[in-house]
């Protein structure tokens, strides 16, 4: 359900009462790039422009934080009426209320942001997205975020558990590449099953050792082969009933 196009945050959002809480922060900007930008269709299921579809367990690894912490950022955004939720079984639908205030530059008089917001594309796409959603341009009073999709920290915030100097990735462009090409080739579901799996196996006898988007890169092959033969192990014990 990726998304294209610009979010727009007033400058007054920096007075909003959760600005001094980084996960708070985090979350909800998250939220806004993550909803449908118009109506679309899943299994039969209408999901709705300023909503999407998730899980509490896959949006906590999105956003590097933990179940708990996310249930309650979630819970202190609805007290403040900038989301609802829904939960089935199955997963949960969230709804960014007044999301189309975060859609200004799509008015079609205003021709002055209209001409920015194509600069920006065009500028994007010959420029590496280091700095994820910080790539923005300015007045006096929109901040216009990157292109909604882009970029990958949520992903390396998976590598803390293994890699306790993980923060140094965010700058590093080899690492950024290495899971930007891992992440195209074999989706973003994947790369979050294989990352948030290192701290289970990592010291496991004969797997391979690593703690880095590139290290992963060049083991993958070497870890998948694991997996699968630990897998046989559990298999080959079970007992089968008859």
């Amino acid at each position: 359900m990726a998304n294209q196009g610009f979010v727009v945050l007033y400058r007054k959002f920096l007075s909003w009462e959760w600005i001094d809480n980084p996960n708070m922060v985090g979350l909800f900007i998250n939220l806004l790039l993550l909803a449908n930008f118009q109506d679309k269709e899943w299994h039969g299921i209408i999901i709705k422009r300023g909503q999407f579809l998730t899980s509490i367990a896959h949006l906590s690894k999105k956003v590097g934080l933990s179940v708990r912490q996310t249930r309650t950022a979630l819970d202190r955004l609805k007290t403040t009426n900038e989301i609802t939720s829904e939960t089935t079984t199955s997963y949960t639908v969230i709804t960014v209320l007044n999301y189309n205030k975060y859609q200004d530059y799509d008015k079609p008089n205003d021709k002055r942001m209209t001409n920015e917001r194509q600069t920006d594309d065009k500028r994007m796409t010959t420029t590496n997205n280091d700095n994820n959603v910080n790539n923005e341009n300015k007045d006096n009073n929109n901040i216009y975020l990157a292109p909604i999709g882009a970029g990958t920290n949520h992903l390396i915030s998976l590598f803390e558990e293994v890699n306790p100097s993980y923060k140094t990735l965010y700058a590093n462009k080899t690492q950024r590449s290495a899971l930007e090409r891992m992440t195209k080739e074999h989706g973003e579901e994947k790369m979050i099953s294989l990352i948030s799996i290192l701290p289970k196996v990592i010291f496991k006898p004969y797997c391979p050792q690593i703690t880095t988007p590139l290290e992963l890169e060049n083991k993958m092959g070497k870890l998948i082969v694991f997996l699968q033969q630990e897998k046989n192990k559990i298999n080959k014990f079970q007992v089968v009933k008859l």
